[in-house]
């Protein structure tokens, strides 16, 4: 178990060590949404909270009550969503520039290799599908990290952050 776990964080380096400076940046940002989208994910959870304590708490539910949670719930969801719009968009336009950029420096790479001792052991079809299944990797890992798991490990610690400061 801790190879593959160590395999998979080398791989990880490898894949964020092949961006640009640009690149990285924006994945950062990107970073930054998913703490901000992960905190808003556990607001509605805690707003409900708060409003059921208001309504319990009182004898006679009255509905001037309700609005202000109700219009807090709507804009939170509402700022997460467009939150999660622009970390997918930010995320889809690195996975393509990255994969636009891999494939130019392949290629460049493989016209300036020997032909004769390289290439002529090597089928074009093979060598073809070798190069984009690896890129393809590459752009996969990246958008298995930034929108699959970093999202919700943010999401995570989010609740366990908010759970434990209710707690004191």
């Amino acid at each position: 178990m801790n190879i593959v776990f160590n395999e998979i964080l080398l791989g990880v380096k490898r894949s964020i060590g092949l961006l640009s400076k640009k690149e990285k940046s924006s994945l950062y940002i990107a970073t930054f949404l998913m703490l901000i989208t992960g905190i808003l994910t556990n607001g509605p959870a805690v707003i409900l909270g708060k409003l059921v304590d208001k309504l319990v708490g009182g004898n006679v539910i009255q509905f001037n009550v309700v609005i202000p949670f109700i219009l807090v719930l709507v804009v939170v969801i509402l700022v997460r969503e467009g939150l999660t719009v622009v970390l997918k968009y930010l995320v889809q336009n690195i996975a393509t520039q990255t994969g636009k950029d891999q494939t130019v420096r392949v290629i460049e790479r493989l016209l300036k290799v020997d032909i004769g001792g390289f290439l002529y052991q090597q089928q074009i079809g093979s060598l073809y599908g070798r190069v984009f299944r690896s890129i393809e990797g590459h752009i996969n890992i990246l958008k298995l990290i930034f929108l699959d798991f970093m999202p919700v490990f943010f999401a995570a610690l989010a609740a366990i952050a908010i759970a434990f400061s209710k707690n004191r």
